[in-house]
């Protein structure tokens, strides 16, 4: 049976993509193995979905990604101060880059990133890393399946 010749919204995929920023490659699969989608599952952002409908085998694509649609914007309401003494007991003593989980201002548990200690106060970070920033993405279909 031959392959089908597009994307569709219930097709499968084998799909090459290399995330980028402006200063790194953050995720690729060029070098490995291909990331296998099942279009409508929630496999990729549904953003990536609509780039992928109706793309061919052997297609190459590239766009950016805002923020929006991306990590987000940033939210200054997760960048906390706080003292030491307010920090949450780890194993490990806290530095820049450390990171830990712990409930957000509004009760949600996320991740935080240590990303400046003065003195007595440590700053903490809920954003995603690249969060405010603008992605590149390219990729290449390899096949399509059904």
């Amino acid at each position: 049976m031959p392959s089908p010749t597009v994307v569709k919204p219930d097709s499968t995929l084998l799909l090459d993509y290399e995330l980028s920023t402006e200063e790194e490659v953050l995720d690729s699969t060029f070098e490995l193995k291909p990331l296998t989608v099942r279009m409508g599952q929630g496999d990729v952002h549904p953003f990536i979905e609509r780039i992928l409908l109706g793309r061919a085998n052997d297609e190459s694509f590239e766009c950016r990604l805002d923020p929006s649609v991306a990590f987000g914007d940033i939210d200054d309401t997760l960048i906390i101060v706080l003292s030491k003494k307010q920090m949450p007991v780890t194993e490990e003593p806290y530095e820049v880059g450390s990171t830990f989980q712990s409930k957000d201002p509004k009760g949600k548990m996320r991740r935080f990133r240590v990303t400046q200690i003065e003195g007595n106060r440590v700053t903490l970070d809920g954003n995603h890393p690249f969060a405010g920033q603008v992605l590149e993405l390219r990729g290449k279909i390899i096949q399509i399946f059904a």
